[in-house]
């Protein structure tokens, strides 16, 4: 490609290839004024969406400090109110609205992967280590297994269909993607399950 046609492609970018600043929500109150106000400054910027951000703290969690306390709180009705409000305006603006799991996405932070373990405590993860001469099976307490059979689908079901719960049929539309970041299981080195002893047999033919 010459260089002039690569330069029309970034000064007029296609459909899904806009800026997304990424709005902590954390700090001050969020009020539907304030709201506002902040898209009213973005009036002339390309956003194509707007990545709903939360911090930690250095204290708390089993992987990091808790998510820091915000107004409304996360998950809360308020907060869900809240969030609607955003997306109808930033719709009407041509943006999309998401949420980063960072700080929410990993098990003993107080929020969708506890829910998912608190349902399914067979998810729980298990690894291999050296004990007594011998290797043992051991399970990592607050760590997600996912090898497990349905742990997708269950995560999928607990944080990403809420949002399809309280939005029906705007996924993909004004609610049209999710970011993760530093996607942490709270589990490291020889994991281990039946399925996966069962599933390493049929492919490679002999036992691991």
């Amino acid at each position: 490609m010459k260089a002039a046609a690569l330069l029309k492609k970034f000064e007029r970018p296609p459909e899904g290839y806009g800026e997304v600043p990424f709005f902590w929500w954390h700090g001050d109150r969020i009020t539907e004024e304030k709201l506002l106000w902040i898209l009213e400054q973005f009036k002339d910027v390309p956003v194509e969406a707007f990545q709903i951000n939360y911090a930690h703290s250095d204290t708390g969690g089993k992987s990091y400090g808790l998510t820091l306390a915000s107004d409304p709180a996360i998950s809360s009705r308020k907060w869900w109110k809240m969030m609607d409000f955003f997306r109808r305006k930033c719709a009407e603006r041509g943006a999309a609205v998401s949420l980063s799991d960072y700080t929410l996405g990993s098990p003993g932070q107080g929020f969708f992967v506890d829910e998912v373990l608190k349902k399914h405590p067979e998810f729980t993860g298990r690894h291999l280590v050296w004990k007594n001469g011998r290797v043992e099976v051991e399970t990592v307490p607050d760590s997600l297994d996912p090898m497990y059979p349905g742990v997708g689908e269950a995560v999928a079901e607990t944080f990403y269909g809420a949002f399809e719960r309280h939005f029906p049929g705007e996924c993909g539309k004004s609610v049209n993607y999710f970011f993760s970041d530093e996607l942490n299981f709270n589990i490291r080195e020889f994991l281990w399950n039946d399925f996966f002893a069962a599933e390493f047999l049929r492919v490679k033919k002999y036992d691991i």
